[in-house]
């Protein structure tokens, strides 16, 4: 039984700070930012949107595709949760209407939590085969102002189905994990900003990892289905090419300088509390 993405949704913010503006800010060469960093503009969330709005704005995207009568499960992975004992899968489910009997939770693992989502949907889909699972991975990443993780930040979300005899992409079995206690990044329930230490985070940390050596790696890949368009083609987000829509880029609003991080990267708090979320109205742009 194939089991793997079916539908596929993105999100991110409409304001972005440009990585050459940020680098001419900071004193530095612009191409330590595009070509070190890889990007050449950096996503910012406004005082309005967090993790869940925009979790919900990346499942809009497919929402209607999905037979909610097979949906049974829904996973929010996140290191931006708003919430320290309810899952913010929970705000998700009530503004998009989902049925009451889906069980939901979140996951908080930095890099790995959505992957794991991704392997326990997959899981929940091969235990339930005539279900499916839905799992979202929404961030909004903060570092202190000139610091070395300052051109690291963004936000975005991107939401998945998860089921057999999938549309997109279908997973193989096989997988490698290894997990060790390192100080390359964490945030402590008293900060607002991330803190990193970049060198943790090199290969050299990993190779020379005790349990690495020992380490017995499993096939693990999978595999795109026989469609019509290239491999990489079918993983395009449906509105590109909606003629409503467009591309990321094009939406962006650039902000009048790079000194408007300070003010776009406050956690969000408007409008929802540990009880109440916003109206669905207000989450979809």
């Amino acid at each position: 039984m194939d089991i793997g993405i079916d539908q596929i949704g993105f999100y991110t913010p409409n304001k972005f700070v440009d990585m050459v503006d940020l680098a001419n800010a900071r004193n530095q060469d612009p191409n330590k930012f595009l070509i070190g960093i890889g990007q050449d503009r950096m996503a910012v969330a406004d005082k309005t949107q967090d993790a869940v709005s925009m979790g919900i704005n990346a499942t809009a995207e497919y929402l209607d595709q999905v037979d909610l009568e097979q949906l049974g499960l829904l996973i929010f992975a996140t290191e931006s949760g708003i919430d320290q004992s309810k899952s913010a899968s929970l705000f998700v489910k009530e503004a998009l209407n989902l049925p009451a009997r889906i069980r939901t939770f979140e996951i908080k693992e930095a890099c790995f939590a959505l992957t794991a989502s991704l392997q326990v949907a997959r899981d929940y889909v091969r235990a339930h085969p005539h279900h499916s699972a839905m799992i979202i991975g929404s961030d909004i990443a903060r570092y202190g102002l000139a610091t070395a993780g300052e051109v690291t930040q963004g936000a975005g979300a991107i939401s998945m189905l998860i089921k057999e005899n999938p549309a997109i992409i279908a997973l193989e079995d096989g997988h490698t994990s290894h997990s060790e206690n390192i100080n390359d990044f964490w945030r402590p329930n008293n900060l607002a900003t991330a803190v990193v230490d970049g060198h943790y985070s090199g290969m050299p940390t990993w190779t020379s990892s005790r349990a690495l050596s020992s380490l017995s790696l499993q096939k693990s890949s999978c595999k795109f289905l026989t469609l019509p368009v290239s491999a990489t083609t079918c993983l395009t987000p449906r509105w590109v090419t909606r003629p409503t829509k467009l591309p990321l880029k094009a939406r962006m609003t650039k902000l009048s300088s790079a000194s408007a991080i300070t003010s776009s990267f406050q956690p969000s708090t408007a409008g929802r509390s540990a009880t109440s979320t916003r109206p669905a109205s207000t989450c979809l742009s």
